[in-house]
């Protein structure tokens, strides 16, 4: 969707906007972690996960923090 939305792929958009090196890249990771962090919770909690499902996919990348608490909320579901 950023890429659809913006016509360019995100990190080309940083690199674009100044933000090229390690240290500014991680910074931006830790921010979307911490956003997550906070928001993984509640997406856990409300998400209709059925018996009848077997494994989930995150397709997201990242730390797999949301794959994380999901496998230890339904632990009937493999990722």
């Amino acid at each position: 969707p950023y890429k659809e939305t913006h016509q360019i792929e995100l990190f080309d958009d940083l690199r674009k906007a100044g933000i090229d090196n390690e240290i500014e890249l991680n910074i931006f990771n830790q921010a979307m972690a911490e956003v997550s962090r906070i928001e993984i919770d509640a997406v856990v909690t409300n998400m209709p996960i059925s018996s009848d499902i077997k494994t989930v996919m995150d397709v997201g990348g990242g730390t797999g923090a949301l794959m994380k608490a999901l496998l230890q909320k339904h632990e009937h579901i493999k990722g």
